[in-house]
């Protein structure tokens, strides 16, 4: 009976040592968890002030992102109305000056023998021969 007790008591002895090193363990990394929150939370700040000062915010919050993809949104449909128009524009440029082109090439197919009909009316028929 006595022997069973001793191996109890080495065995209890065992289990608090064990339980106290598991312990430390814990309250090691505890300690390293809250250095690294801290050095998280010193960078966020860095990160912030930086942004700040160079006139930008790092975070947006629900409103802000929405608001932004909203305007998005509404700067696509205004852009492409407008390109739209700018190819309108265009087309309608090109069919005239392909019709100014087409005037002109009669009129200047023409243009001799107008000019010498007006000279005829106006000059005696001597000088034109």
């Amino acid at each position: 009976m006595q022997k069973k007790v001793d191996t109890a008591r080495k065995s209890l002895a065992q289990a608090i040592k064990a339980y106290n090193a598991h312990m430390d363990d814990i309250r090691e990394l505890e300690n390293e968890l809250q250095e690294v929150e801290k050095k998280k939370a010193e960078f966020e700040d860095q990160v912030t002030a930086d942004s700040m000062s160079q006139g930008r915010s790092v975070q947006l919050d629900d409103a802000h992102v929405k608001e932004y993809h909203r305007l998005k949104n509404v700067a696509a449909r205004k852009s492409a109305q407008y390109m739209q128009e700018v190819d309108s524009i265009n087309r309608e440029q090109k069919s005239d000056q392909d019709r100014l082109d087409n005037a002109h090439r009669c009129c200047c197919s023409y243009l001799p023998y107008l000019l010498y009909a007006v000279l005829a009316c106006l000059l005696p028929a001597k000088t034109l021969a």
